[in-house]
């Protein structure tokens, strides 16, 4: 099954929701489903390393990178990158700046859509 998921919340934000996107996704790559994953607005924050507060439990940047590395494909939404002055260079190569039309396209590719 094609799967694509869609963050739009903070990473930090006291919910878990990016560290359970995270982990959905490392799962269903492990038992053989094709992985997209697109971070809308501050959400993209997760793609930076240097953002998680101190005593944070888990290293979500880390995290993406395992799961690029894995085979899964990840986007960050370059419009909100601009919106939050994340500038190149300040996240994880293994997810570069995604656009609308990216996001349009995955939609359309996957099986299932699920948004955190």
């Amino acid at each position: 099954m094609r799967i694509l998921l869609i963050l739009s919340r903070p990473p930090f934000d006291g919910t878990d929701a990016a560290w359970n996107v995270l982990r959905f996704a490392q799962t269903a790559r492990k038992v053989g489903h094709d992985v997209r994953l697109f971070l809308l607005n501050a959400a993209v924050d997760l793609a930076r390393p240097a953002v998680a507060p101190p005593g944070t439990e888990f290293n979500l940047a880390e995290m993406l990178r395992e799961l690029v590395r894995g085979g899964a494909e990840a986007r960050l939404c370059g419009t909100c990158l601009t919106r939050f002055g994340i500038a190149a260079g300040q996240t994880i190569p293994e997810a570069p700046a995604g656009k609308m039309v990216d996001l349009v396209e995955w939609t359309a590719w996957a099986d299932r859509v699920v948004t955190f």
